[in-house]
């Protein structure tokens, strides 16, 4: 049973290790759904934006200039504030901060402000508290809300009622956006459906939750995200495998997804698409409702946010969490003889069998006391007392063997220096702690362990030679030595009390060096189901790293690739705006008011430049979402795009008048 365990936990490893190279490409390709994710989320959202103040504009601009001079500088002030989040969420500044559920009321005012034809009502059932959402859940909730809002005022129609919807019930939160816009009609412009649906889809069941989203069958659409309380500890990939999402400050790593889109026959029909089964819970009687006008300052739920909790019992009792050894898998085997079931047994509750073999040597030890110098004095109950500790240590020589060592090392010097007798108990315990501390601790607890058996070799050897010069403790000598005691009279001289005393070093010290030496030796010759577990601990832990050196790697290369043009894209949009604002200077410094044609013409211009923009911006998250890397040996691999910008305004027009 031993030789299965060992021989599965060797496979296992050698697995992990062919597989590093595969979790790296994972955590790249996670990476570059984070950044097409918030590509889409800050670019495209602020694109959007610009195309509809532009084409706004373009009608309620052109006999008021100071309107027109107003909707310029918004589309300017969006563009700049676009421009420099993308220049933090591909690193330049080290990282760009989310928006989190507390963000949201800026955000409805916001959107009420650009889109002011659209009604937004905001509506919190039950108690908020968003100080109990993980920091995933939060910022998931407000993008969810963001691209609702987003779609809404792109595909809704004109003089549209959206509805937020919060409840927060028995450990979940649930926010749901509709809208009475044109709902299943929306696809009249020939837009289809995809990276935001499935951004959105991949936020949520990165932290724990579920998302549905369709047309309604009264009209307008339907948006419901669930999200858990506490929601995940871990970010996960798309292979199931997980993140801590504190490991890397600018990568927030999740799950890449098989395609989920919205069909066009789902929506002709009315279909809502269900990306998860989850369905929230009703809310009970007792629910507290509270309507919440859009804009607010949470400033008591920004506190509570910031509030730090303490530990449970719950978790620090599961830090000290036994780890066990896994047993062999026989279930295609041959059925195990009762020596073989023991042997199993015995080695997966190793420190239950540690514990009974610590107590049978203290039994053994009161039983018959053996030691190595004869001590009269009061103090031999006090040095069978220590044997006794250090053989009861022994219990955790597995489990903590560093902890075990350090304690035995401890009471070591205690003994060596203060007492007389040594018990040959302690010097088997000694030894023990010794051996289980080099071949179960970390790779280089044999430094500290080593110097540990330099000093009670160095220390035994003292003790032997004060005692060929009559002291009955090291102390005693040594205090003899500075004149704060009397000397006694010497058994023997000193040149043979120091032989002796070097002598019985090098003794200690060989042995110490040999049992070291056997301890490596079992190491390294991955025979000991322990050690093989802790190589398996390592090679994850290392793992983890090469997963984030991975997506650091791939945010680099694709920040080298895109960023560029990610600023000359906005930069674009920005000049044609300063353009159209300097047109209205020079009008205004010449004391004439410009033409209507003039300023719809500046208009038109922007919204082509946003147009244009924002179909560059769908190309590089078709590259980022559709392809497998951004370095050198993939260049040139871009594949068929399925999403396109709405079209301009007069081909919308003119397919309506049709």
């Amino acid at each position: 049973a031993r030789l299965a365990t060992v021989r599965m936990m060797r496979e296992r490893n050698e697995a992990i290790a062919a597989r590093d190279q595969d979790e790296r490409d994972i955590a790249a390709l996670a990476e570059r759904a984070r950044i097409a994710r918030d590509m889409h989320d800050v670019v495209a959202h602020t694109l959007s934006i610009i195309i509809v103040q532009s084409d706004g504009g373009r009608y309620a601009g052109t006999h008021d200039p100071a309107v027109a001079r107003n909707t310029m500088e918004t589309i300017r002030h969006e563009s700049e504030r676009a421009l420099h989040d993308m220049q933090r969420l591909l690193g330049v500044f080290g990282g760009s901060p989310h928006a989190d559920y507390n963000d949201i009321g800026n955000l409805v005012e916001q959107a009420q402000h650009v889109s002011p034809d659209i009604r937004i009502r905001r509506n919190i059932t039950g108690t908020a508290s968003p100080e109990q959402l993980s920091k995933q859940a939060s910022i998931a909730s407000y993008h969810v809300v963001q691209e609702a809002l987003t779609n809404i005022r792109k595909y809704a129609g004109p003089h549209v009622d959206a509805h937020i919807e919060e409840l927060w019930n028995n450990g979940l939160l649930t926010v749901t956006i509709t809208d009475n816009g044109h709902g299943a009609a929306a696809n009249i412009d020939g837009h289809t459906p995809g990276y935001g649906l499935l951004g959105m889809k991949e936020r949520i069941e990165s932290a724990g939750g579920s998302l549905q989203a369709g047309p309604r069958l009264g009209g307008g659409f339907e948006v419901m995200a669930t999200l858990p309380y506490g929601g995940k500890e871990q970010v996960t990939d798309e292979t199931g495998e997980q993140y801590a999402p504190e490991q890397s400050e600018s990568c927030n790593t999740t799950a890449i997804s098989s395609t989920a889109e919205l069909s066009d026959e789902a929506i002709a029909s009315h279909t809502v698409v269900n990306i998860s089964a989850r369905i929230p819970d009703q809310p009970s009687e007792q629910t507290q409702e509270t309507n919440q006008p859009t804009g607010r300052d949470h400033r008591s739920n920004a506190l509570q946010h910031l509030r730090i909790t303490a530990p449970n019992l719950h978790d620090l009792l599961k830090s000290l969490k036994l780890k066990s050894v896994e047993p062999a898998n026989t279930s295609n085997a041959r059925r195990l003889n009762w020596v073989e079931r023991v042997s199993a047994w015995t080695q997966h509750h190793y420190v239950l069998m540690d514990t009974v073999g610590a107590v049978a040597l203290v039994t053994l030890l009161n039983r018959m006391s053996i030691t190595l110098f004869f001590d009269s004095s009061p103090h031999a109950q006090l040095s069978h007392a220590i044997a006794a500790c250090c053989l009861l240590a022994l219990a955790l020589r597995r489990r903590f063997p560093e902890t075990c060592a350090l304690i035995v090392f401890v009471l070591s010097v205690v003994q060596l220096v203060f007492l007389g007798s040594i018990e040959v108990g302690h010097i088997v315990a000694s030894l023990c702690a010794l051996y289980s501390a080099v071949l179960y601790g970390r790779e280089h607890a044999w430094r500290w362990t080593g110097l540990a058996a330099v000093t009670c070799s160095a220390l035994m050897g003292l003790k032997i030679a004060a005692d060929q010069h009559g002291y009955t403790t090291l102390f005693d000598a040594i205090a003899a030595s500075v004149g704060l005691a009397k000397p006694v009279s010497a058994t023997a001289s000193s040149d043979a009390a120091f032989f002796t005393g070097v002598m019985h070093t090098v003794a200690v010290l060989m042995l110490c060096a040999g049992i070291m030496a056997w301890a490596r030796w079992a190491r390294s010759s991955d025979s000991n189901a322990l050690v093989l577990q802790a190589r398996e601990e390592a090679l994850v832990a290392e793992q983890e790293k090469q997963r984030i050196l991975a997506a650091n790697m791939e945010r680099d290369r694709i920040s080298a690739s895109i960023q560029a043009e990610v600023t000359a894209t906005l930069n674009s949009v920005i000049n044609q705006a300063v353009d159209g604002i300097r047109m209205l200077d020079r009008a205004e410094a010449q004391g004439k008011e410009p033409t209507a044609d003039e300023i719809s013409t500046a208009f038109k211009a922007i919204g082509e430049q946003g147009r244009a923009a924002l179909k560059r911006m769908r190309e590089l998250l078709g590259v980022l979402r559709e392809t497998g890397f951004s370095d050198d040996a993939h260049a040139g691999s871009a594949s068929e795009l399925q999403l396109r910008p709405a079209a301009p305004l007069e081909e919308q027009l003119q397919r309506v008048s049709r």
